[in-house]
């Protein structure tokens, strides 16, 4: 227990201490929507249909959608079945992000001048920890991890690419480390797109360290007229999942819908 609270004060004093200084906070997305077979970390849940809400708050430094280099925000997600047979989850996230000046720009790195690099900020890569509390099943205890995570933006000519990586550790409800690697990929237009991701993962939630699962899944999304200014749309998805390891209850493949708007 003590452990865990040192590593929770020592996360938001590091977050603090950058950030503190631009303390306005602004919701950056809120999405609800409906899952068939629905997985977290590969493991199935049910193979029923869940409703599926998360929300995004960006709380210190700048949130996800508004331009700066610092930023400490709060992810909240949970699955709630339709059938009460099946498992239900909820999340809550409280993560320290830091954004890296982009690359392709040749003025960052190069010029003195504070104010010019200030200005060429790109969201798309950064690196994060984060501390979250998440209950897995009914009758369960709310349980602890902390993560680090990296997602870095990659343009060769006209392909852009996302690489991200994930390390975690939980506490309590597995008590072992879950580790991802993938690539994002977005197809499309600036409104009307899909989103493309495939991943590998490793963990010793079931025994010792190894591989534990693949996944692949898309999103299509389709734009809606503008929401008080806000980005506003339907989405419609699908993924499958190729699991290793018992505990994720094998293979399988999911579809789902949901109404997504952002800052």
């Amino acid at each position: 227990m003590i452990r865990k609270l040192l590593l929770a004060v020592t996360l938001f004093a590091t977050a603090a201490t950058d950030a503190w200084a631009e303390c306005k906070p602004r919701w950056s997305l809120a999405s609800v929507g409906v899952t068939s077979h629905a997985r977290w970390r590969a493991l199935e849940l049910g193979d029923g249909l869940f409703i599926n809400p998360q929300f995004e708050l960006g709380l210190c430094g700048r949130p996800i959608s508004a331009t700066g280099v610092h930023g400490l925000d709060v992810t909240a997600e949970a699955w709630m079945p339709l059938d009460s047979d099946e498992v239900d989850m909820a999340s809550a996230q409280l993560r320290y992000r830091r954004h890296f000046a982009s690359y392709s720009d040749p003025e960052v790195g190069e010029s003195d001048d504070a104010e010019s690099e200030e200005e060429t900020h790109d969201l798309e890569s950064w690196i994060g920890a984060g501390l979250t509390q998440y209950h897995w099943g009914r009758g369960e205890e709310w349980s602890s991890e902390v993560s680090v995570e990296v997602f870095w933006k990659v343009t060769k000519r006209t392909f852009t690419f996302w690489p991200y990586a994930q390390v975690a550790h939980d506490f309590q409800k597995f008590e072992g480390t879950y580790a991802r690697g993938g690539v994002f990929h977005r197809v499309g237009f600036q409104e009307t797109f899909a989103d493309l991701d495939v991943s590998m993962s490793a963990s010793d939630y079931a025994d010792k360290f190894g591989y534990y699962a693949t996944e692949a899944s898309g999103w299509f999304h389709w734009p809606l007229p503008k929401l008080r200014g806000r980005d506003f749309g339907v989405e419609f998805g699908g993924g499958y999942v190729w699991a290793a390891q018992e505990i994720a209850r094998g293979d399988g493949g999911w579809v789902g819908a949901r109404v997504k708007m952002t800052q």
